[in-house]
């Protein structure tokens, strides 16, 4: 068995791979594998979030969501604090 291998590994000529062919070979398969299921509707989504107007309007958005909860936040902290000094017994273990 060993000397079968043996006698196979010194006849064997490797073939010379052309990497141009080789890379329109690999081209051609990523070409006809179309994305399916979740992915389909990822890709898509990603490509409607690359347009300009839709990046502007969803940053807009995130920006004033982002300060009407800012200021929301900082509104009731400042009203307890406030409230915190007039109870006389706030402190008192």
């Amino acid at each position: 068995m060993n000397e079968k291998l043996k006698n196979l590994l010194h006849e064997w000529q490797p073939r010379a791979v052309n990497s141009d062919e080789l890379r329109a070979a690999v081209w051609k398969q990523i070409a006809r594998e179309e994305p399916s299921g979740c992915s389909r509707y990822l890709l898509s989504a990603m490509e409607w979030f690359e347009r300009p107007a839709v990046a502007f309007s969803l940053i807009a958005v995130a920006m004033v969501a982002g300060g009407y909860l800012g200021s929301a936040a900082a509104g009731q902290a400042q009203t307890q604090s406030y409230l915190a000094t007039l109870s006389a017994y706030h402190n008192v273990p």
